[in-house]
């Protein structure tokens, strides 16, 4: 981690960042945890400063009022005025205090890892390479709606896909790589439990998208919270020798449950 990268949570704590920049800065802390821990820790440090500042004018503002009440308010005597420091100055030792912390701190922290780090870390959307291809030659009404749910998909119109995807009926030949598309849509809005629930459905059948599901299913049991059964799927996907094996031993190693 380089000065640049705390000069840049900096600008954004002291409002500096502005517009599409700001959204795709609020959009990586959501993706990133060590960078929103890092701001927090910004916050913190300024916060902190600032008290530091605050706190040396009440002590002298109640030495005035307290020689005032002694009845010596003409014989005021006040040590040497310390010097207060810049605004801009205060933010530039906080990023040296937040780089020093992160020094100090980043070998302890790589002892355990925590899921929300790993689910940052290796989580990455499905691609949909089969049905981008197919979206617009479908005929009937539930196939256009289908249509539909890849097409909002592919722009990463999450819940748009939600919506139309359970709109497919169950009956309807819903396919089980609906379930898998739907399943990251809702990984992607948050709602882990409805992710879970799809995973599972596809997991558990033979369709060839089970391994992927499985793989998914791991990701959103992490999100869950269920340390010890996200590192059971992460053990036995590397365990399986799938195309995820060499990721899915990573993680299993890295839980600390």
């Amino acid at each position: 981690m380089t000065m640049d990268y705390y000069e840049h949570i900096g600008a954004y704590v002291r409002g500096e960042i502005t517009g599409e920049d700001k959204r795709d800065f609020e959009a990586e802390m959501r993706r990133n945890p060590d960078l929103k821990e890092s701001v927090e820790y910004f916050d913190l440090v300024v916060e902190a400063l600032e008290a530091s500042v605050q706190a040396e004018a009440v002590n002298t503002l109640s030495q005035i009022d307290q020689n005032a009440q002694n009845g010596h308010s003409h014989q005021v005597h006040l040590s040497a005025p310390k010097k207060v420091i810049p605004l801009y100055l205060r933010y530039a030792v906080a990023a040296v205090i937040l780089a020093v912390i992160a020094i100090v701190l980043w070998p302890w922290t790589d002892r355990g890892t925590s899921a929300e780090k790993l689910y940052a870390t290796y989580y990455q959307a499905f691609p949909d390479f089969e049905n981008a291809t197919r979206s617009g030659d479908a005929t009937g009404d539930f196939e256009m709606i289908r249509s539909r749910a890849y097409t909002a998909y592919n722009v990463q119109d999450y819940k748009e896909a939600i919506d139309l995807f359970n709109e497919i009926p169950d009956g309807y030949a819903k396919e089980m790589n609906d379930a898998l598309y739907l399943g990251i849509a809702y990984l992607e809005e948050s709602q882990w439990e409805n992710a879970a629930a799809e995973f599972k459905r596809v997991a558990d059948s033979d369709s060839e998208y089970a391994i992927e599901a499985r793989w998914y299913l791991g990701l959103a049991t992490l999100k869950t919270g269920d340390c010890m059964q996200a590192r059971s799927i992460f053990t036995s996907l590397h365990n399986a020798g799938s195309d995820k094996s060499k990721e899915s031993g990573e993680i299993a190693d890295k839980l600390k449950c």
